[in-house]
């Protein structure tokens, strides 16, 4: 199934710094969206601990730390590493044009909010 996959290269400096910026922010989106979804729904169980409680509470903030940071390596990728990747010699024409580095796309990211953080009732969006 993967031999078959084709291989795109890349070429420069700016390129590689953005897939590797690309997969960091993923990385930080996935770890809060999974650490906000073990979380549950907390505030609706009644006897819970406080200590538990705030345990819970300061996942939660570390999660949105998280969520925020991605969302700031996203912004980043689009507004400057992408202008850079354009401007370095020949990298308009010698690196394949792909969904993962058009602006559109990284900037949507940027906003995506996961579904259990949206509706997250401790969470103002």
């Amino acid at each position: 199934m993967f031999n078959n996959s084709p291989r795109l290269n890349f070429f420069g400096f700016q390129s590689e710094l953005a897939f590797v910026l690309l997969t960091y922010a993923s990385a930080l989106y996935n770890t809060a969206a999974n650490e906000v979804e073990s979380l549950g729904f907390y505030e609706k169980e009644r006897y819970l601990a406080e200590a538990e409680r705030e345990s819970k509470d300061k996942r939660l903030t570390l999660a949105i730390s998280l969520l925020a940071t991605s969302s700031g390596v996203f912004t980043y990728v689009t507004d400057t590493v992408l202008i850079a990747l354009n401007k370095e010699p020949g990298g308009d024409k010698s690196n394949p044009r792909v969904a993962d580095l058009s602006r559109p796309v990284i900037q949507a990211l940027s906003k995506y909010v996961p579904v259990p953080v949206a509706y997250h009732p401790k969470i103002d969006t």
